[in-house]
Parts: structure tokens; C-alpha cells; sequence
């Protein structure tokens, strides 16, 4: 039937799926002839993490101050007035729970995201340096350089990664839509129609994005960086009455 229980388990398997293809890219390209060492890394960069230095903080998104600024503002919208995240929270039994699974969600994710850049490196490196096609590095190294079976687990993986968010936001614009705009009560028929509706939008819009010279990282954070603004701002303004 749906609903946030189904939530949380798919995310909850997708996550562990596409974490431990990244942890077995990282581990079969460090045990492999191509892998020259972390010279080449260095030299190129690679393991420069933060930029303390720039002309312009309000330009310049790698500097760590746009950086930090950005990741906080950010984090306030989509973990505090976002329901595509705060809906997870609300399965919580009290409010100690809430705030442990705040804390866990940001040690999730910088978890997750030093296993891929990390994955991300090391297949730069593994292919000789070699500039790699956009938002395909991962899938293309898997296709071509991994043997059947590790293969297919990872391919898995990858698409684990791409659908991880589509259930929970599936899922909360069809509860947002019944409860708040046509205010009835949910039934199953409602449920799917309306999850139905908003899936086929989700579509489209994927497919007018899909050929953009950005990176998709970086059109969706470009994209958050409107949404969330107004939303954030909305939510506070609703918030000191």
C-alpha cells in the first residue's frame, strides 16, 4: 500500500546498496595494476578539500565560507521545512529520537560522500587521467573495466542512487496534495492517482534537464537554491507570528 513505512525501508536498502558499490569500486581499483598511487591525486589537486583563498565569497561556490554558509542554509530548509525529509523525522517516537536522526542523517551523508569522491578519484586515476564523460564516470567504469557478476550488483547500486530520493518525494508530494490542498480524507485509489500525477511530472522534467552541459549535482543544487529560499523563508515568517 505505500505510505512512509515503504519509505523508509526501500531508501533505507537503496542506500546500503549503492554505499557498498562505491566501497567495492574503491576497493577493486586499490587492488589493481592501474592504480599508480596517490601522487598523481595530489599533484592534480585532487585531495585539496577546502579553499580558504578567492576574489569573490558571493561568487566563488568552492570557497569555504560560500560553502559553509550555503551547507547551512541549505540544511535548514530541506531538514527543517522540506517534508520530502521532515516526514522521515516525524516516524520518530519522541524528540530525542528526532534530533539522534538529525544527527545520523548529516554523518550519513558525509559518509556517503567521502566514499564517492573518493570512488570518483581513484577512477581518474585508474583510467590515466583521462577526462571522463559527465554525471557517466561510475556507470561507464562499471560497464568496462568490471567482471560479470560485480557488475551487475553495481550497476544496481548506481541505480539505487538515482531513485533513492524519487519514493520519498513521491511520496510526500501525494500526502501534501491530499491533506493540504484538496484537505479530504487519503484513500488507496487517491493515494495512487495522485502519486500517478505527480510521477509523470517528475518524468518530464527529468527528461527536459537530461541533455544540460551542467552536472546534475550542480543544476540541482542551483535548483534547491530557489526553492528552498522561498520555502525557508516562508516557513520562518510563518514561524515568528
Amino acid at each position: 500500500s505505500g505510505g512512509i513505512r515503504t519509505v523508509l525501508w526501500v531508501d533505507s536498502f537503496q542506500f546500503v546498496l549503492y554505499l557498498l558499490g562505491g566501497t567495492i569500486v574503491i576497493v577493486f581499483i586499490l587492488n589493481s595494476h592501474q592504480f599508480t598511487g596517490w601522487n598523481s591525486l595530489f599533484e592534480a589537486g585532487k585531495m585539496h578539500i577546502f579553499r580558504f583563498q578567492t576574489e569573490n565569497m558571493f561568487k566563488d561556490a568552492w570557497f569555504m565560507g560560500s560553502a559553509f554558509l550555503g551547507g547551512t542554509l541549505l540544511s535548514f530548509a530541506s531538514h527543517g521545512a522540506d517534508y520530502m525529509m521532515v516526514q522521515r523525522v516525524l516516524t520518530c517516537g519522541n524528540l530525542k529520537s528526532a534530533r539522534w536522526a538529525m544527527i545520523g542523517s548529516g554523518i550519513f551523508v558525509l559518509l556517503q560522500f567521502t566514499v564517492f569522491l573518493l570512488a570518483g578519484s581513484l577512477i581518474w586515476v585508474y583510467m590515466g587521467g583521462v577526462e571522463l564523460i559527465k554525471d557517466r564516470e561510475l556507470s561507464t567504469f562499471i560497464v568496462n573495466n568490471l567482471p560479470v557478476g560485480i557488475r551487475g550488483i553495481l550497476l544496481a547500486g548506481v541505480l539505487s542512487a538515482a531513485m533513492s530520493t524519487l519514493s520519498s518525494s513521491i511520496n510526500s508530494l501525494a500526502s501534501s496534495t491530499i491533506h493540504d490542498w484538496m484537505k479530504t480524507k487519503a484513500t488507496l485509489f487517491h493515494s495512487i492517482f495522485i502519486s500517478g500525477i505527480w510521477a509523470s511530472l517528475l518524468i518530464l522534467i527529468a527528461l527536459v534537464f537530461d541533455e544540460g552541459n551542467t552536472a546534475v549535482v550542480i543544476l540541482g543544487l542551483k535548483i534547491a537554491s530557489f526553492t528552498y529560499g522561498g520555502l525557508l523563508s516562508l516557513f520562518i515568517l510563518a514561524r515568528s507570528k
